[in-house]
């Protein structure tokens, strides 16, 4: 095999919940004008919406707005632990 390879995933996964009520569809990928990796949906519960979510693979994951994860961050953690400290 030559040349670059490349995996797209696309459309809607349903994420349910059924002894508690709650659900989250997502759609992967059919944005337009956003990157292939961006995804978004709803998160319910007992039908109602309580939450949205959105994101990319390979940058972050935000909840009601709110950034709970960021690879930038994840990043900078990881180098930070393994590094030695500086001797002063």
């Amino acid at each position: 095999m030559c040349g670059s390879y490349r995996h797209d995933i696309a459309g809607n996964v349903l994420f349910m919940d059924k002894a508690n009520g709650i659900s989250c569809n997502v759609l992967f990928g059919k944005s337009k004008n956003l990157p292939l990796d961006y995804f978004h949906g709803q998160i319910l519960r007992n039908n109602v919406e309580v939450g949205t979510m959105e994101g990319s693979w390979l940058g972050f994951v935000d909840y009601n707005g709110c950034r709970l994860w960021d690879i930038e961050d994840s990043l900078a953690n990881r180098f930070s632990r393994s590094m030695p400290a500086k001797d002063p």
